[in-house]
């Protein structure tokens, strides 16, 4: 298990940070609830985001600019598949 901390007073080959390890493995049960809890919140936005898309592109008529509203849809979409993604990178790799 590797954790970074910033460290203003001593530069290293790390860019500024210090590595520091442990081998316990209660960081990683904490990581573990931590992503879990997150996932589940961010599976919801992400089906209503999926809804909201396949809603606009059925229903066109009832929008002044469905392609605005489609965009805003997508990006919401984007924006939790990305911290999704980020999320998972934190939990295998830091």
């Amino acid at each position: 298990m590797t954790t970074a901390f910033w460290n203003d007073h001593h530069p290293t080959k790390y860019g500024g940070y210090t590595i520091y390890t442990t081998d316990k493995y209660t960081v990683l049960l904490v990581k573990i609830c931590c992503c879990s809890a997150l996932h589940l919140m961010i599976f919801v936005e992400i089906s209503q985001s999926m809804e909201l898309m396949k809603y606009i592109v059925n229903h066109p008529e009832y929008f002044s600019d469905p392609g605005g509203a489609f965009l805003v849809a997508i990006s919401a979409h984007t924006i939790n598949l990305a911290s999704e993604v980020v999320s998972l990178n934190l939990l295998m790799w830091y």
